[in-house]
Order: C-alpha cells, then sequence, then structure tokens
C-alpha cells in the first residue's frame, strides 16, 4: 500500500509520491555537481578536500542511476543494491571527512587511500604468463600495462607512506600506527592492538551504519535487508519485488540518503553561497514540472506577493 507523505503534498500539491522528492532532490544535487566538477581537480590524493569532492560527485552519479532505474520500475534488486553502496559511501564521508579533530581526518583520510591501494596492488600477481590464448603482440601490450598499474600503486602506497610518517600518532600511538599503516585500517574504532591476535579492533559495518541512523529498524535494512540483494541472496530472486510500492518505499529510504548529500555539500562546499550558481532554465523548468499546476500557481503568487512587499 502507499503511504503518503504531508511534506510531499505540500511541496508538491496533491498526489504527489515519494519519487517527486527523488526526482527534485536529485536536480539539485545535479546542479551542485556542476559547481564540483568546475571547483576540484579528478581526486588528488594530497587534497583532502578535493577526494571528498570526488567523492561526493560519485555519489551523486550513482542516485542519477538509481533514479532511473527506480523511476523505469523493472530492476528493484539493482535498486537496492546502489542504495546499499550509496550508502557505504555517505558512512566514509562521515567517519572521515565530517570528523572535526584535523588529525584524525588526515590520518583516517590517508588510511582510506592507502587501504584501495594496498587491494588494488594484491589483484597484481607477481607473475603474468601468456596462457596461449592471446598473441605475444598482446601479451606484451597486457604486460606493459600491468607493469604500468604496478608503479602507479607503488607510488601511491610510498606517498602515502611518507605523509604518514610524519603524523603525530607515530610516535603517540606506536604500535597502533604501525598496524594501521601496513593495512590501511581507515575503520578503526580505538588506536590500539589487541594482545590477542595483533589486530586493530575495528568498527563493523553494521555499527557504521549507525552514523547515518542510529534507530535499529534503519540499521538493519542497510546491514540486513539490503545485503541480500548485494550478495544475491535467496530474497532477491523472489518474484513480486518489482511491485511499484516496493520501488517507492526504497526511494523514500534514498531521498533520506539525497538530504544527507545535499547537508554535507551546504556545510562544507558553499563558502562562497554560490553551490547553485550553475542552475539552468532547464533545472527550473524541471522542478516545477514537478508541481501540480495548481501548485505551480500558488507559488508564482507567493512571489509575487513578496517581490511587491519590497
Amino acid at each position: 500500500m502507499r503511504i503518503e507523505i504531508p511534506e510531499n503534498i505540500q511541496q508538491f500539491g496533491v498526489g504527489a509520491t515519494h519519487f517527486h522528492s527523488l526526482c527534485y532532490m536529485q536536480i539539485i544535487l545535479r546542479i551542485a555537481a556542476r559547481k564540483l566538477n568546475k571547483t576540484f581537480a579528478p581526486f588528488p590524493i594530497n587534497d583532502i578536500k578535493a577526494t571528498e569532492a570526488n567523492i561526493l560527485l560519485r555519489i551523486i552519479s550513482n542516485l542519477e542511476s538509481f533514479q532511473t532505474l527506480c523511476l523505469i520500475g523493472k530492476d528493484y534488486s539493482a535498486c537496492c543494491t546502489l542504495a546499499r553502496s550509496i550508502a557505504d559511501s555517505i558512512i566514509a564521508i562521515k567517519l572521515i571527512y565530517q570528523s572535526t579533530d584535523d588529525d584524525e581526518k588526515v590520518f583516517r583520510h590517508y588510511l582510506y587511500v592507502l587501504d584501495g591501494l594496498i587491494l588494488n596492488k594484491k589483484l597484481l600477481h607477481d607473475d603474468l604468463e601468456n596462457n596461449g590464448r592471446i598473441t605475444d603482440e598482446e601479451f606484451q601490450s597486457l604486460s606493459k600495462q600491468y607493469e604500468t598499474a604496478r608503479q602507479k600503486f607503488n607510488e601511491g602506497i610510498e606517498f602515502c607512506n611518507e605523509i604518514l610518517q610524519k603524523h603525530p600518532y607515530k610516535t603517540a600511538f606506536p604500535e597502533f600506527f604501525n598496524a594501521a599503516v601496513e593495512n590501511g585500517s581507515w575503520k578503526y574504532k580505538e588506536k590500539r592492538v589487541k594482545a590477542s591476535n595483533k589486530q586493530i579492533p575495528c568498527f563493523s559495518w553494521e555499527k557504521l551504519y549507525s552514523l547515518i541512523d542510529n534507530r535499529p529498524s534503519i540499521i538493519s535494512m542497510y546491514s540486513l535487508f539490503l545485503s541480500q540483494f548485494v550478495h544475491g541472496l535467496s530474497i532477491s530472486n523472489m518474484s513480486g519485488n518489482n511491485d511499484v510500492d516496493n520501488f517507492e518505499s526504497l526511494a523514500s529510504c534514498v531521498v533520506c540518503l539525497q538530504g544527507l548529500v545535499a547537508d554535507e555539500l551546504k556545510q562544507n562546499f558553499n563558502d562562497d553561497n554560490k553551490l547553485l550558481e550553475y542552475m539552468t532554465d532547464k533545472d527550473i523548468q524541471d522542478i516545477m514540472a514537478l508541481h501540480t499546476p495548481e501548485r505551480r500557481l500558488q507559488i508564482m503568487e507567493e512571489v509575487y506577493a513578496k517581490y511587491n512587499s519590497k
């Protein structure tokens, strides 16, 4: 069954659904993304704010894909997978880049980058051999790409290590520091190493979802329900998932995630109060098209009254 949200009705008019809010929020994020693209270079790991901007851009791109799939209404499983991925990325924003402790932010940032570099380097086996299924010329070209990738990962790892070796945690928490740097343990919850297994205590993903919303029902939705679709468990194969009401419920969840992204943009990327300066006439038309004719008339009357009161 469909549950109407009064705020949707107030904003867009009678008959408005969660899809209206989803589309409205995405237009706003799309406009803000143009600002980020114009302002920041593509993922420079030595610029923490630019790195966060690039993560936000990827999240907005994921949200674009979610909106497309959600409105088509034919792939609920993919929408759930995207929703979980978007939530995971927002967790990284919250844990790393929303920290008010600069030392903590810098340390987690470089561990976060280091973790990705280490994992990708492990995918490159030490010995690359031609199994005879490709030509020698193709193998030589592949080998060159392989070594270039390995070199880039090594350079990135070396750069991160050079920065981290100057971090105050090296002397303040030496055992923790060495273990964290070795493994890229950016999800640590304590600056210590367990005596029993020499491992760093880290947050579980289930615990990290409380950074989005600490209500148990919301945490279980991300950690249990959506994971069934991410991992292809039995529920993801059952019929009936593509019912329109399911999509609308999922849309309401993602609207909340859009709001978290918008809040972060307004708080940390709106220094000049021009976050939406790249809004176009088409954007305004798209926003107004989400409203009923009656609601559009009401908005115009409110704007006219406000203008004449000056």
